[in-house]
């Protein structure tokens, strides 16, 4: 367990030097290891930021984006629609810093909501977003295959989100999102690794982690999609800065995003596509660039074109659009045959949606912000002993427990998903599709605000 710094005292804010001196002291022990998920590293409240991890990891920071991928009829539409809400959906990397939340306990679990106007096209086939957009520009105006303009009217569409937290050792959620007025499910398994090499922490999906996979449902506006599949996997990411003093994070490695289409009505020949981004690796000592190539291919089920895993490997026959700019930025498109570049998306006009939490009084005892509330509190309030002696309060009650399970020979039993996996998808529970339908009907008259420190 790494002990409180005792330079850090109640009252005063941590600096960046003192967060850098104890972290480089426990990291320094632990180059070599495989996994440090595998160990039990209990850091100082002062070191983390006032979240719960369930809460931090969710994948709606754009949720206008998620929800409107099934609104396009021509299958290419809805890749690209894939591809911008991929690049979307760890926002807060793009303009955040790095921060550490709450270690999820065994059995904690959380909900929330967004309600979000789905992006609007304009007669020129193109749109703008104007949900949760900086102020320093107008943002960019993208562009669509078909350019054929969607009118939602201006209605809401509300996304739901449960997820719980179903192992300890090693770390393991399940999650689980819907918005049934336009047809779209996701799921998956949250399980993050890490490892240090003496330069950089690195971030990358654990064993159990197989990726996020998205359904389109009998609510989508393209009614020939209805039953189409995405399958998306995660970047790996890395910390670097850490013996500059100013840590900054990186996207790295490579993520796809593969459609598996609906069986067609008429029998036309179904139209398989796979993307494929490539995110240029950092050096420790350079300037960050932030930059991501790309291509959307035509791919054959059960052929060595399903697995590509690097851009160059592509054959350029089976290539149809490229994709090139910025992570932290601006993203284009293009055909292959074609010099004009069309913006994709502009990563630098968005901040993350807000999302609809319910107060404390009405959240069940092992929701996440109700659990971390005293630690939350504290640290606040600039009282980082106390915030850490809640802490470690917690982390023994879950020993306990686990000593517990263990000398009467019981195994836990998630509340809102099925135990066990099923090709990386979970499957809810009476009590899960309960919390659901919940979430979905309740009210924002008393949402509560995330914590945010001074």
């Amino acid at each position: 367990m790494a002990e409180h710094d005792p330079s850090v005292t109640d009252g005063a804010s941590a600096t960046d030097a003192s967060k850098l001196k104890t972290l480089l002291s426990i990291l320094k022990r632990t180059v070599g290891v495989k996994d440090l998920a595998s160990l039990r590293i209990s850091l100082p409240a002062y070191m983390m930021e006032p979240i719960p991890n369930l809460e931090y990891w969710n994948y709606q920071d754009r949720a206008d984006f998620f929800v409107t991928v099934g609104d396009y009829e021509d299958p290419m539409d809805r890749m690209l629609a894939m591809v911008r809400y991929a690049v979307t959906k760890e926002l807060k990397f793009v303009h955040g810093k790095v921060v550490k939340p709450y270690n999820s306990i065994l059995g904690e679990h959380f909900r929330c909501h967004w309600d979000v106007e789905p992006l609007r096209t304009d007669a020129s086939g193109g749109f703008v977003p104007h949900q949760s957009v900086g102020n320093t520009k107008p943002p960019t105006h993208l562009e669509l295959v078909t350019k054929q303009p969607q009118d939602h009217d201006g209605c809401k569409k509300r996304v739901v989100y449960v997820t719980e937290q179903v192992s300890h050792h090693p770390p393991v959620s399940f999650y689980y999102y819907a918005c049934p007025d336009a047809g779209l499910e996701m799921t998956g398994v949250d399980q993050l690794s890490a490892k240090f090499t003496g330069t950089a922490m690195r971030i990358f999906s654990g064993e159990k982690n197989q990726g996020v996979f998205v359904k389109l449902t009998y609510g989508v506006r393209a009614k020939s999609a209805v039953g189409e599949e995405y399958h998306l996997t995660h970047p790996a990411g890395a910390i670097f800065g850490l013996f500059r003093g100013s840590f900054w994070p990186a996207v790295t490695d490579t993520a796809t995003i593969t459609c598996t289409p609906a069986p067609s009505a008429n029998g036309a020949k179904p139209v398989y596509l796979r993307a494929l981004l490539e995110y240029v690796e950092e050096g420790w000592l350079s300037k960050p660039k932030y930059a991501v190539e790309g291509v959307v291919y035509a791919y054959e089920p059960d052929h060595a074109s399903a697995s590509y895993t690097s851009v160059r490997k592509v054959p350029s026959d089976r290539v149809l659009v490229y994709i090139q700019g910025n992570w932290r930025g601006l993203l284009t498109w293009r055909y292959k045959d074609e010099k004009t570049t069309h913006p994709l998306i502009d990563l630098a006009d968005l901040e993350p949606c807000e999302r609809k939490v319910r107060p404390l009084e009405q959240q069940d005892e092992l929701e996440s912000r109700r659990i971390w509330s005293g630690v939350t509190k504290a640290i606040l309030e600039k009282e980082y002993s106390r915030a850490t002696n809640v802490k470690i309060d917690l982390e023994q009650q879950q020993r306990d427990q686990a000593k517990a399970r263990a000398e009467a020979g019981t195994n836990f039993v998630p509340r809102y998903f099925e135990d066990g996996i099923e090709n990386g998808k979970p499957k809810l529970t009476a009590a899960g599709k309960a919390a659901v339908l919940d979430e979905l009907r309740r009210d924002n008259s008393k949402d509560m605000p995330l914590p945010t420190k001074n």
